[in-house]
């Protein structure tokens, strides 16, 4: 029976751990991306790391039967250009760009044509037609490097003040609690070891004092019976 109790409290102790370890990664990776969108706060700017990106698709204007088409609510992922990679686009890749459309806001679609002046068409896969403006390549930002599918609706919902607050900032106030918890319940336990302590040493010196102290008395108690015996013998 006791080794059952044993074995049942280790794996109890094992699935804490294990709880713990994947609410704090959890917590971590969610630190990470709030750390990676706050500092991508400028119209424009692609939430990245080290010049890798990702965006969530909110339009169908890229789906299509092609192998790197993507639909709504996918992730895609984009690399970050700079000037002299901008220079070697062709056609066929998907690029990410400030829209002139949609006053600068970032959209992704195909390229179709580079002209020999150096501007670039683009055409979403989902189009009858190409994109009526052409873009220079300080329109330009990211080159498309991959998907994720129906990643992308969990991302606009944490991007959300919703979604923000119940999946960001929930978790950090409740680890916050926790913790707090934790240091209370540890505080407290020092000091009732503390005091424990003191208990138990004030405990053992009156124990000590009292035995000290029958001892006192029964010296003078054999003091006493001696004079006695000696008074009698007079």
């Amino acid at each position: 029976m006791n080794d059952v109790k044993k074995e049942a409290k280790g794996t109890l102790k094992t699935l804490k751990v294990v709880l713990n370890v994947i609410f704090y990664s959890v917590v971590s990776l969610l630190l990470i991306y709030s750390v990676i969108v706050i500092t991508s706060r400028r119209a424009n700017d692609i939430p990245n790391v080290f010049g890798n990106g990702f965006l969530a698709v909110e339009t169908d204007s890229m789906v299509g039967d092609k192998p790197d088409s993507f639909n709504p609510n996918d992730l895609i992922f984009v690399r970050i250009l700079t000037d002299s990679q901008k220079a070697n686009l062709k056609a066929g890749d998907i690029i990410t760009f400030k829209d002139p459309a949609k006053n600068g806001a970032l959209n992704t679609h195909r390229i179709v044509d580079v002209r020999e002046d150096g501007y670039i068409q683009t055409q979403g896969d989902n189009e009858t037609q190409p994109d009526f403006f052409l873009l220079d390549h300080g329109d330009i930002v990211a080159l498309y490097t991959g998907k994720i599918g129906g990643l992308g609706a969990f991302i606009i919902f944490l991007q959300s003040q919703l979604g923000f607050g119940l999946l960001v900032l929930l978790p950090i106030f409740l680890v916050l609690v926790y913790q707090g918890y934790v240091l209370l319940s540890n505080i407290f336990l020092i000091k009732k070891d503390k005091i424990e302590k003191e208990h138990a040493i004030e405990k053992e010196q009156a124990k000590l004092e009292l035995e000290m102290e029958k001892e006192r008395i029964r010296q003078e108690l054999l003091e006493q019976l001696k004079e006695s015996k000696n008074e009698t013998k007079e």
